[in-house]
């Protein structure tokens, strides 16, 4: 292998680690990772820089004599563009070509100059076998990228224990299920055993519907180091799960002043009431959770808004001592009661609800998440799109709900 070689397989394996650290810049949410991503991937540019400046000097050596002579395939031939020395002459002899009914060859494309915009930051010529590179990197401020790539785009816990029993049959928006059923009964040898017993009911959900849009200039699509539009698409996807998630927690079922249909959330119709006088918030959380129906105990969880999580993890006994260690403890509050209790950022502040959402709560979509690209040419502006079509409505009784202050 000699040298050009060499110097050209090193170059696609810089590239190749480029493309996967710009997958895992995309995935990224930790900020120490990204700034560690970021960092390979600066040193890494200008390592692939200098390897593609390497192979343009060796490759103008290789290919071209003293007396404007070309070595090609053995072959000793004059310069397809004697005398080419700029953009201007290039066209003309360009054009001259067509008028006489020729096509440029390989080379002499080669020869007039190919130089590809792009998002590196090292200026390299155009040679005989490769396009030259623009270096319009560097007028990108890379902050951009950082700022989006912080942004979190996970389902909430509210969203996600819903979505494990959630549904997505087009057009039912009645939901059968059991009310009560019957218990196994004993039987005696050689008699049949009585029938269950079981109480069917429906449940009547509610359509609405998200849409989120996010207009974007041809300006910002041509000048993030980033494949933009991709990136827009996961981040309004990540979007709509937060304000689905708050959709699905508080969406009161009836259209809205402006007509806009909601779905019927969890808490709908419900009123949170603040603790008694002399209670505290655990008082007032475990009085809820007892309040409930013994069937719709089981499997219950609780989801607190993060100040009812703050007030409970400071609580003191009557020596002073925090109940829920705050020190040296990686998970603090985890369970309250032998249940599992979570923080949902998308519950107001104050509020706090348990239940069971995966069985009590229905949700059905109706269409999936869908995103769209619609193009405004001479506007030079693309806006994209997302919404999705869903029915909910959830087992009233089955949930409890509460307050941290009147």
């Amino acid at each position: 292998m000699n040298e050009l070689e060499k110097l050209r397989k090193a170059l696609a394996e810089k590239n190749e680690r480029l493309a996967n650290l710009d997958a895992e810049l995309r995935s990224a949410t930790e900020e120490s990772k990204i700034s560690e991503l970021a960092a390979e991937k600066e040193k890494l540019v200008s390592e692939r820089g200098k390897i593609e400046g390497q192979i343009l000097e060796l490759t103008r050596a290789n290919a071209l004599n003293n007396n404007g002579v070309r070595q090609v395939s053995g072959e000793v031939r004059a310069n397809p563009i004697e005398g080419v020395t700029n953009k201007r002459s290039a066209i003309a002899f360009s054009i001259g070509l067509g008028v006489r009914g020729k096509k440029l060859s390989d080379e002499q494309q080669r020869a007039l100059g190919v130089f590809v915009g792009t998002t590196a930051t090292t200026f390299v010529e155009a040679t005989a076998t490769v396009d030259g590179v623009n270096n319009y990197g560097v007028l990108i401020p890379t902050n951009t990228l950082l700022d989006l790539l912080k942004e979190e785009g996970i389902a909430t816990p509210v969203l996600r224990d819903v979505l494990a029993s959630a549904t997505n049959i087009p057009g039912m928006l009645v939901r059968p299920y059991r009310a009560s059923r019957g218990t196994a009964v004993g039987v005696k040898e050689k008699e049949a055993g009585k029938d269950q017993k079981n109480q069917m009911s429906s449940l009547t959900l509610v359509r609405g519907e998200l849409q989120l849009q996010v207009p974007v200039t041809d300006e910002v699509l041509n000048s993030t180091p980033i494949q933009l539009g991709s990136y827009i698409i996961d981040w309004l996807i990540a979007d709509m799960k937060e304000d689905f998630s708050e959709e699905v927690i508080y969406g009161a079922g009836v259209p809205d002043s402006d007509g806009v249909p909601h779905i019927k959330g969890i808490l709908a119709d419900k009123t949170a009431a603040a603790p008694a006088s002399g209670k505290t918030i655990l008082d007032h959380y475990l009085g809820i959770k007892h309040g409930l129906a013994a069937r719709y105990q089981q499997g219950i969880k609780g989801y607190v808004s993060r100040s009812v999580w703050n007030a409970i993890t400071e609580l003191k006994d009557e020596n002073g001592r925090y109940l829920i260690n705050p020190i040296n403890q990686a998970q603090g509050l985890v369970t309250i009661d032998g249940a599992t209790v979570e923080v949902d950022d998308t519950l107001h502040a104050g509020d706090f609800f348990v239940g069971n959402v995966a069985k009590w709560f229905f949700l059905n979509f109706l269409s999936d998440i869908k995103y769209e690209a619609d193009r405004e040419a001479k506007k030079r502006l693309t806006t994209y799109v997302c919404n999705v079509d869903a029915a909910s409505a959830g087992i009233s009784n089955a949930f409890g709900m509460g307050k941290l202050t009147a």
